[in-house]
């Protein structure tokens, strides 16, 4: 098993609900070698928002597709606790 510091960092991005696939197009427009170190996941979906995952360093660039499909970008945080709780403070929307 590996030690915490070992493993991969995340960002969790809440993001508004389209019919676009975000994960199709990141891998067009940066490539399938970016995509699989990117780590990209959708993890949740309710009616309005979606819920993905993301490394840190791939934050920017899933922004730039998220502009590009114009989807509104609500929150970036590191966990899903947090995540939950400032969308239901900040945006009312319950995960």
């Amino acid at each position: 098993m590996l030690k915490p510091s070992m493993r991969d960092k995340k960002r969790y991005v809440a993001v508004e609900k389209s019919k676009k696939d975000v994960v199709k197009i990141f891998k067009k427009w940066y490539g399938l070698r970016n995509f699989a170190d990117s780590n990209l996941k959708k993890i949740k979906e309710s009616e309005d928002i979606e819920v993905y995952r993301v490394k840190p360093q791939y934050v920017e660039r899933f922004r730039v597709v998220c502009m590009l499909v114009n989807k509104r970008i609500f929150l970036v945080s590191g966990t899903l606790k947090s995540l939950r709780k400032r969308m239901k403070e900040e945006h009312g929307y319950d995960i």
